[in-house]
């Protein structure tokens, strides 16, 4: 099961401030380029935050890896075997849309409760939550205009 963010970056509530910023500009390859941008520094946000994690949580026992320590709740998870961060990928949809997520069979239950209404969704009592893709979200989403409008201004 994939866990996944989707931005639209039309009509979506932060990229529609971008593209009201770069109105006027209608440039193909720079607004797919600005897309890509965006979804690289969003993949290597989640993988830095997963690598460097302070790993100060429950300490218990890891297969193939012996004792372990996780992350406090609420921050992006320790790094066990990896799988988790290698999952994280974005894919670009045309001019609207693209997608950022993990592909790894249990990060839906560490986002489990990062809905943009803050409503909680399902997931399991054993595991809290670390968003890991709100984040990775938050920590870039201030450079989303710039990095699009220097894609878009180096098409033109």
């Amino acid at each position: 099961m994939t866990v996944r963010r989707s931005f639209k970056i039309i009509n979506g509530n932060i990229p529609h401030s971008m593209w009201r910023e770069l109105s006027g500009i209608n440039e193909r390859t720079g607004i797919l380029n600005g897309s890509k941008s965006i979804g690289k520094q969003l993949v290597i946000a989640c993988m830095v935050g997963i690598s460097q994690s302070p790993k100060t949580g429950k300490v218990y026992y890891y297969k193939g890896v012996g004792k372990t320590r996780a992350s406090r709740a609420g921050a992006y998870p320790a790094n066990q075997s990896g799988k988790l961060r290698n999952s994280v990928k974005f894919r670009v949809h045309g001019l609207s849309m693209f997608k950022f997520g993990a592909e790894a069979d249990y990060a839906k239950y560490l986002q489990q409760s990062a809905t943009p209404d803050g409503s909680k969704r399902a997931g399991t009592g054993k595991i809290a939550e670390r968003p890991l893709l709100t984040l990775a979200h938050d920590s870039v989403k201030k450079n989303f205009i710039k990095l699009m409008r220097n894609e878009v201004e180096s098409e033109v």
